[in-house]
């Protein structure tokens, strides 16, 4: 009984480790359709792929193809190769950027 009380507390223990060694991160990805008509299954395709990396998808835009997502920063070069793979094969552009804050004068302060 003792032995499992331990591995469960020791299971539990590497676990908030873990997750307060990873960072998470907000990104924005877009999709250039470079002219060509690509079906909407091929963002619904990205999105999956973000959810297998273990991403979550937080917004999605409704005037241009693409969404914002909370990943891992351990795991962005990871879907950064992904997405170059995608790239060659469809013959479109797809961005990825951290999000961040945007201001109109550089000398704006709070």
């Amino acid at each position: 009984m003792r032995f499992y009380q331990f591995l469960s507390i020791f299971t539990t223990l590497l676990l908030v480790i873990v997750q307060a060694t990873s960072t998470t991160s907000s990104y924005i990805l877009t999709i250039d359709e470079n002219g060509q008509v690509i079906e909407s299954t091929f963002l619904d395709d990205i999105k999956l792929l973000v959810d297998k990396l273990g991403g979550e998808i937080t917004h999605e835009y409704m005037l241009i193809k693409g969404f914002t997502l909370d990943l891992s920063d351990d795991m962005v070069p990871t879907l950064q190769e992904k997405l170059q793979e995608i790239k060659d094969k469809f013959n479109c552009h797809i961005f990825l950027e951290k999000d961040s804050e945007v201001h109109a004068y550089s000398a704006h302060e709070y």
